[in-house]
């Protein structure tokens, strides 16, 4: 999915690249519109009072981010590695950042779709680790049952971990050393 990501940066840098330049060539710096977008208000040079070049970037900019969030909603559920989700998660929540400088921040809007892989992708590797134990057991019950008392004793004990120096006291600290029975 390297290319998803590439999309996301390309988008990201592009978008943010299309709407400085926009801003520059049809608003001034009280954010009327100018120039080109003058034409359209009669050549005064002042903006109408709806601002029509802020509504065509806006509408334009709408319209990408829901083109993104559909590529989102088709593609994240497919990924099957929460490395490759965060990843995209982190690429994504950083161009809606950038976006919102813009006015313009969609991550309201992706968190959604992360989640629900996140939960489809938690639940099949739950249900396949509960596969995996229930195999594992079976295999253990079958070996136990030839063990004996052995076997029975023996299942589901683990040896205690221990780390050099556990036992012993350093100024009142650690655990006080085992007694051995004789």
């Amino acid at each position: 999915y390297q290319w998803l990501i590439e999309v996301i940066e390309k988008n990201r840098t592009l978008w943010f690249e299309i709407a400085t330049q926009f801003r520059a060539i049809f608003t001034n710096d009280g954010g009327e519109a100018s120039g080109a977008a003058a034409g359209a208000t009669g050549g005064t040079g002042e903006a109408s009072s709806d601002g029509t070049a802020n509504q065509v970037l806006s509408a334009w900019i709408m319209r990408r981010i829901q083109a993104f969030v559909g590529l989102l909603r088709s593609n994240v559920p497919l990924v099957r590695d929460g490395a490759v989700l965060h990843d995209l998660l982190d690429q994504c929540m950083f161009f809606g950042a950038s976006m919102g400088r813009l006015g313009a921040d969609f991550r309201p809007q992706v968190v959604p779709i992360f989640e629900s892989a996140v939960y489809g992708l938690a639940t099949l590797r739950w249900n396949q680790a509960e596969q995996e134990l229930t195999v594992a057991l079976k295999a253990e019950q079958r070996k136990g049952a030839g063990g004996g008392a052995d076997a029975e004793r023996d299942l589901g004990r683990a040896l205690p971990l221990y780390t050099a120096g556990m036992g012993q006291r350093e100024k009142g600290r650690g655990f006080p050393a085992r007694r051995r029975r004789t």
